[in-house]
């Protein structure tokens, strides 16, 4: 199946809402690759809604905040780079974050199974999802995550 990745209205209308900025890097040509297309959107939304929790909780303390998040593709191999300008992940969590039930959201909005199995959804399709090590220079911490899949995957 190829799985056509394309803006989303759904989510241009909860950015808007949320007061987040998107910067998109994509191909000219539409990223086609062999995939279930299932996985592939729950990889994104789970990193989308990780994005959107933290990046509200970093604009409910500080009101001048600008939020913002930016996704780019590039092919040979199918690569998407996820990142935010939240507050970031601290480096010793960096593997922590990708294992079942652990979260460091609030009690109410805890699971941690998103980065459980947006990781598992890249691993079936022969792909990794890693949280990239290097560091924001203002922060510290770790903003940008990496999907990638083998170069076979492209169509």
């Amino acid at each position: 199946m190829g799985v056509h990745v394309r803006r989303n209205t759904h989510h241009e209308a909860q950015f808007k809402r949320h007061k987040i900025a998107v910067k998109l890097d994509l191909p000219e040509q539409p990223l086609r690759v062999r995939a279930v297309k299932g996985m592939l959107i729950q990889v994104i939304e789970n990193l989308i809604s990780n994005s959107t929790y933290w990046l509200d909780m970093r604009t409910e303390r500080e009101p001048s905040f600008k939020a913002e998040i930016s996704i780019g593709l590039s092919s040979g191999p199918p690569t998407m780079t996820f990142e935010d300008n939240g507050r970031g992940i601290a480096p010793e969590n960096r593997e922590q974050i990708f294992k079942m039930f652990f979260s460091l959201k609030d009690n109410r909005r805890r699971r941690g199974l998103g980065l459980y199995i947006a990781r598992d959804s890249a691993e079936y399709h022969g792909g990794t999802l890693e949280l990239d090590e290097e560091r924001n220079p203002q922060t510290g911490r770790l903003h940008r995550f990496i999907l990638e899949l083998p170069k076979g995957a492209e169509v």
